[in-house]
């Protein structure tokens, strides 16, 4: 009897343990963000984290000034003094709406789009997977001469239109390429064709000033991707033995996106020098 109820402590503690909740935490930049706070405004900032995480990892938290004061256990000139240190040193997005303050991380706004653009990526590879059926059975019923291959066009400013493959891994977040970037964002697949152009780069006397400049270099190679890494290291290769500056999309046949570089150009002139094809400090 005494086995059987040590039995059932143990099962119940391990069910009590299993739905503990766990709250992944990237100590890198946590510190390198918040060494400028005092410890009471890092704590405060924390609880603030742990109510975004609770409600289901929500980007942004909003709250009356009363209970928030309650929650950080602070009088209003405190709370008031506590959010001026967080905003001075742009910890996080705050916005005051008459008693409410709304609080925004920029992390889980990033991760939030990325699993947003995955979920469409692949609701929308089992779309063009039936399409490509129904194509290629209508062809073989009628002529396959007729067959035409249709232009895909690619949306200069909207990343959300991004194919990004569900099957690969993201590196960990201290992970930091040999320039000095980080990569923490990047698929993996993705991650040694971008250093194969930033060695390019480099070889040809130009570089990427900021980090900024970087994502928005590998947005715009998944973009003309489609987020497929072959085909990126094919751009990659193309630009590489043109001596080109940028990257522009794939050249195929003419029977396939004849004017591939010209749409490809339009989308690397958004985000780069016209001059030396490099992108802007502005960024």
């Amino acid at each position: 009897m005494r086995n059987l109820n040590q039995k059932l402590i143990n099962n119940i503690a391990r069910m009590a343990k299993k739905n503990l909740p766990y709250l992944p935490l990237y100590t890198g930049d946590w510190i390198k963000d918040c060494n400028v706070l005092s410890l009471e405004a890092e704590a405060a900032w924390l609880r603030i984290i742990f109510k975004m995480f609770n409600s289901g990892k929500q980007s942004s938290y909003k709250v009356p000034t009363k209970a928030l004061q309650n929650l950080w256990r602070v009088s209003e000139e405190k709370a008031i003094g506590i959010l001026e240190e967080l905003e001075d040193n742009e910890i996080c997005g705050i916005v005051r709406e008459e008693r409410y303050i709304t609080f925004t991380s920029r992390r889980y706004e990033k991760e939030n789009r990325i699993a947003e653009i995955r979920r469409e990526a692949v609701s929308s590879r089992k779309d063009r997977q039936e399409h490509s059926t129904n194509d290629l059975q209508n062809a073989y019923k009628t002529d396959t001469n007729n067959v035409q291959n249709a232009e895909i066009e690619i949306e200069n400013n909207n990343i959300d239109n991004t194919k990004i493959d569900n099957t690969t891994k993201k590196i960990s977040s201290n992970t930091r390429g040999k320039r000095g970037f980080d990569f923490s964002g990047i698929e993996e697949s993705f991650v040694p064709i971008l250093r194969m152009w930033l060695d390019y780069k480099r070889g040809r006397g130009q570089t990427y000033k900021t980090q900024k400049s970087f994502e928005l270099l590998a947005e715009q190679l998944v973009q003309l991707s489609r987020g497929d890494p072959q085909t990126a290291n094919l751009i990659v290769k193309q630009s590489m033995a043109n001596n080109w500056a940028g990257l522009f999309e794939l050249k195929t046949t003419n029977n396939g996106a004849s004017n591939g570089k010209n749409i490809g150009s339009k989308v690397h002139e958004v985000v780069t020098d016209p001059a030396t094809g490099d992108f802007s400090d502005d960024i």
